[in-house]
């Protein structure tokens, strides 16, 4: 019998590997000191929701410790064409698997000051609401010294009143464009990984395909094309595929860090994100950016500051 892993059953999968400290080449060395034959391309279709052997999916579960439950399983589809001959669906459930591998790979733990390294989700990040931009206003620097703590507050001397603190994943459901403001090591990049790891573990825009990138990795502006990346990240053979994807609003766009790429090139990349942001509208952007950098606003995003750490 032929079965395809769900959400649910690749998600309880992943989970089991983590404990272990196994990526999925350890788990077809453990196969083979088992005794149990496993093969590469039944492991990775397993994982990237695609049609295996009711018998591959007991191995895995057998070498994992897993006990399988219906919800873990969805029926094996029949051949079914769209665009390019591919189902879409299908199509964004493999390439959700595929991007959600790599970010629980890089992303998922993050190394304190003592050098212990934890789940990034132990972590949690609060978000002020800005009431407004400093750059949608003008003002005397007098008035901006008026009633201000300069021991407290002169990293964000230009920036408006604050509203109420709000959780970080509150604030996010409500803006489809967001860019995130905070003062170095203040938690910005945290926060990010923290969403792309929630939404890979299903617990954030758990029907998105989470995609992050890191802007100060961008070495010449004018090469930089977020389609291209995308598309990279995606592991399609056919462009055509990528931009279907994103045509159906379901990726979640992560940037991290405008504030670090060059000077030079940071209107140009400003730029080519708005544009990407406004052609793509139906996904979902953040943009993280260092505090002071409020020169650079994008008019379609709304804009939190990241929350001081509490004791």
């Amino acid at each position: 019998m032929k079965v395809r892993a769900s959400e649910q059953g690749i998600r309880k999968a992943r989970e089991a590997l983590i404990p272990k400290g196994w990526k999925q080449t350890k788990l077809l060395e453990e196969a083979k000191s088992r005794n149990q034959i496993l093969g590469s391309q039944q492991l990775s279709n397993f994982f990237q929701s695609k049609t295996v052997e009711r018998s591959t999916a007991d191995k895995i579960g057998f070498l994992l410790g897993l006990t399988w439950e219906d919800g873990d399983f969805e029926p094996a589809l029949g051949k079914r064409k769209q665009d390019n001959g591919t189902d879409i669906d299908e199509l964004m459930r493999e390439v959700r698997s595929r991007c959600c591998d790599k970010i629980q790979d890089q992303y998922s733990k993050i190394q304190l000051l003592n050098l212990q390294r934890i789940d990034v989700d132990q972590l949690y990040v609060d978000v002020y609401v800005l009431e407004k931009l400093s750059s949608e206003s003008h003002a005397t620097i007098p008035d901006l010294l008026k009633g201000a703590d300069l021991r407290d507050c002169f990293e964000r001397l230009s920036l408006r009143k604050r509203e109420k603190r709000l959780s970080g994943f509150e604030v996010v459901a409500h803006h489809p464009r967001l860019m995130v403001l905070g003062k170095p090591g203040s938690g910005k990049s945290t926060f990010l990984r923290h969403l792309a790891v929630a939404c890979c573990k299903g617990e954030f825009q758990t029907n998105h395909i989470p995609i992050f990138v890191e802007l100060r990795d961008i070495k010449d502006a004018s090469c930089f094309n977020l389609v291209n990346k995308i598309h990279k990240e995606f592991g399609l053979a056919n462009q055509a595929q990528t931009e279907q994807i994103l045509n159906q609003g379901k990726v979640l766009i992560l940037l991290d860090g405008l504030d670090e790429v060059p000077g030079q090139s940071r209107r140009d990349i400003q730029d080519h994100i708005y544009e990407f942001s406004q052609q793509y509208y139906k996904n979902r952007f953040i943009l993280t950016c260092r505090t002071q950098t409020t020169e650079y606003t994008l008019s379609t995003f709304d804009y939190v500051e990241v929350a001081e750490f509490k004791p």
